[in-house]
């Protein structure tokens, strides 16, 4: 009798912190523009994060500064 085993690794999955990311991106850049953000970013994840990213930036930034 034959048998086979697989030795392959399983797979992993990588999890981002899209707005996370995006909130240091815009510390590291004040003022950055959208075009700028799309190298980085899909539109869908600026279109869904931004925002918060911006609030979160700002508030970074805000504790830097004191």
């Amino acid at each position: 009798m034959h048998t086979e085993t697989s030795t392959a690794a399983p797979a992993t999955t990588v999890v981002r912190d899209i707005k996370a990311e995006m909130a240091a991106h815009m510390v590291d850049h004040p003022g950055c523009p959208r075009e700028d953000l799309l190298q980085h970013f899909t539109p869908k994840h600026i279109d869904q994060y931004g925002a918060a990213a911006a609030r979160d930036a700002n508030r970074r930034a805000q504790r830097r500064a004191a």
